[in-house]
């Protein structure tokens, strides 16, 4: 899926592995993933730390999605790891890229679906 310019893909629920605390699973439709993209360099550019960083350099992130629902809220949890990676993520339209360390080259964020809000925003070691 390219949407807005990136590449994307949206997980199938048993491939998405490191979402904690979910009442259940959705699709998020295309509309609901441009939706979250479109407030996700903001929330980057305010989340501090490397999050500026990642916030200029978006186009060079791969992404994986997902639908939660957690206490009642529908959210799209983005997975993303960098250019530098892609070549050693073969799967990544399968199975969930994982990374213990790595800054600002792996990062994941949940982002309310009718808002935009960002509830979470973790950058991998960094």
């Amino acid at each position: 899926m390219n949407v807005a310019g990136f590449q994307g893909v949206i997980l199938d629920p048993d491939a998405f592995v490191f979402a904690e605390g979910v009442d259940t699973w959705f699709e998020p439709s295309v509309e609901e993933i441009e939706r979250v993209e479109e407030a996700l360099r903001p929330a980057l550019l305010a989340a501090g730390r490397a999050g500026p960083q990642i916030a200029q350099s978006l186009p060079d992130y791969r992404r994986q999605y997902a639908g939660i629902v957690r206490a009642g809220r529908r959210l799209v949890a983005i997975n993303a790891f960098c250019r530098a990676h892609w070549p050693f993520a073969p799967d990544w339209e399968r199975t969930q890229v994982i990374a213990f360390g790595g800054g600002s080259c792996f990062w994941y964020a949940e982002l309310d679906v009718s808002t935009g809000e960002p509830v979470l925003i973790n950058v991998t070691g960094g």
